[in-house]
């Protein structure tokens, strides 16, 4: 909403508290005698996080920026982190989480907003032990996973928020050494539907379904009969459908596709040999690069063996980067010794080589109409790169280090069309630059640690039409703020005489650069703003003299 929440301590009452800013002196108040101490998240319009109530309770807390808004909804022991999830995952109108609370492990819980209904939804493994619940997904107005029970072993479970509706869904495996082995990344929603890995003692490990019900959980098909695994990968979900490589000791290794029953799981490719990565989908169909015994190249599939080809002898060596409807990557074709940036739509006569350029970096920076990123080539070296999707406007777009020394352009930042990024020199060392895509609309904005040694900056962030990046001062060592809008002029130290940074990241609010920062003529830690202008930081909050707090949420 836009605003940012934080705790901070306030001298005036001797307490942490929490505060919010609009990112004005009179928008900065203290909402709650309350502060934050643990994993946040929003839901429904408001803040929730682990922390403390002014008696000294620890517990979940939900705010929304205002005093009356601000409520203790339970006390707990601690929340935990499910290894590869969020720590809070919404779902069905409620929240997520896994916590503990006196006599019981981690174990799930659930808030709808409310105090009355934020609880403990089932002690699944009882007693002090845990259910390590794991691969938390989103499902049919609730959440699917799986959780550990002494009595099942680790088994497939689903709630909708209520103690009533957390239930075990199916004894995948009926023993207590395995069960429903759900890893994150064998987990997939198509459509409706989600598919799994779930393993038994006489199939091994295989494809399943779930609907969240035990009549709607079940094995897909035995792809690999008996009590040997078919090693099912890269499961990619296209519309209704899955898409997947599974290992069969009839044919090895295939692509396959399944909606969930055994007449629609086929085997689409049927080769003595079968490779295929990057699989990516595109306007409903399945674009990939495959190589089996015949052909390497790029491949598309519409669900059916006759809709299953190659289309395209160039190989991809890099993951697409989806832009204007088309796929990018790095690639080569065999045929005509190109070798860079290619394009493809998923059909021969859509795929198209842009630009001889190697290198290039795993990140695209979209700014306006056209995307930015790092490049290689052999005269320039490693320099900053610009298209638009066609051959006549992808380039590089300046040599900045001249000849075969790279500019290495780093923290690419979009604001507007244009984005200012880090990058060196023989003259300046690294500082910063601006880009329009163009050689004469990119240059260096300011020398800031004069001479070719590195201007040593952290972090930017985009603010509209300005960035606003944090600094170390190579004389003094301090940390400072600045500013940019893309000209010498505008590119600035807003940090002022009076405060140094206490930290290096940059928060932005309403347009505004909330920072934390220390004043040295009273030895304390405020929070600070500044609007991008020359006239130095304006003190939001006053904290406290022994150490740093922490923005817990960023409205904007």
């Amino acid at each position: 909403n836009g605003v940012a929440i934080f705790t901070a301590y306030d001298p005036n009452t001797g307490q942490n508290r929490l505060f919010r800013s609009d990112g004005t002196t009179a928008g900065t108040v203290a909402i709650a005698d309350v502060y934050e101490n643990g994993p946040n998240t929003t839901f429904d319009g408001k803040l929730y996080f682990a922390g403390y109530s002014a008696s000294g309770d620890y517990g979940l807390i939900s705010t929304d920026g205002t005093s009356g808004g601000t409520t203790f909804l339970a006390a707990i022991d601690r929340i935990y982190n499910p290894y590869e999830a969020d720590v809070f995952f919404e779902s069905g109108g409620h929240l997520f989480f896994i916590a503990s609370k006196g006599n019981t492990g981690s174990e799930l819980w659930a808030t709808d907003g409310t105090a009355a209904g934020t609880h403990l939804l089932r002690d699944i493994e009882p007693g002090s032990g845990s259910s390590q619940i794991l691969n938390i997904t989103a499902y049919n107005g609730g959440i699917l996973f799986s959780a550990w029970n002494s009595e099942v072993g680790r088994e497939l479970w689903f709630s909708d928020g209520t103690t009533a509706g957390t239930v075990l869904v199916e004894d995948v495996n009926p023993a207590t050494d395995a069960g429903a082995d759900l890893y994150s990344h064998d987990v997939t929603n198509a459509g409706t539907k989600t598919f799994f890995l779930g393993q038994t003692n006489a199939t091994s490990e295989e494809l399943w379904i779930s609907d969240g019900t035990a009549a709607g959980t079940h094995l897909v098909e035995d792809l690999e009969p008996g009590s040997n695994s078919s090693n099912v990968q890269h499961l990619t979900a296209v519309g209704d459908d899955v898409f997947f490589l599974a290992y069969t000791s009839e044919n090895e290794t295939e692509l396959w596709t399944s909606d969930g029953t055994e007449a629609g799981t086929v085997a689409l490719t049927d080769s003595s040999y079968f490779f295929a990565s990057y699989l990516t989908e595109l306007n409903g169909e399945l674009v990939f690069y495959a190589s089996d015994s015949n052909v390497s190249g790029l491949w598309s599939s519409d669900g059916t063996v006759g809709g299953t080809a190659s289309y395209s002898d160039v190989i991809a060596n890099s993951d697409f980067f989806a832009f204007g409807g088309a796929l990018y990557f790095q690639g080569f074709d065999p045929d005509s010794g190109n070798s860079g940036l290619f394009q493809t739509d998923g059909t021969a006569a859509g795929t198209a080589f842009v630009k001889s350029v190697s290198g290039i970096s795993a990140e695209f920076v979209v700014a306006g109409t056209r995307f930015f990123f790092e490049g290689y080539d052999s005269s320039s070296g490693y320099e900053l790169w610009v298209s638009d999707g066609t051959a006549s406007g992808t380039m590089q777009v300046k040599d900045i280090y001249l000849g075969g020394n790279s500019g290495d352009p780093d923290k690419i930042t979009a604001i507007g069309n244009r984005v200012v990024f880090t990058a060196r020199d023989a003259t300046n060392g690294r500082e910063l630059w601006v880009s329009d895509g163009t050689a004469l609309g990119t240059t260096l904005l300011k020398d800031i640690n004069v001479g070719s040694d590195d201007s040593q900056i952290y972090d930017i962030e985009a603010a509209g039409s300005r960035a606003f990046f944090t600094l170390s001062d190579s004389s003094t060592y301090e940390i400072r703020l600045w500013t940019t809008d893309g000209t010498t002029a505008g590119t600035i130290d807003v940090t002022g005489s009076q405060y140094t940074l206490a930290d290096t990241p940059v928060h932005v609010v309403n347009g505004k650069a909330v920072v934390q920062v220390y004043d040295s003529t009273d030895g304390r830690y405020s929070w600070a703003v500044s609007d991008g202008t020359g006239t130095g930081l304006t003190t939001l909050v006053t904290t406290n003299t022994t150490g740093s707090t922490t923005i817990v949420y960023n409205g904007e």
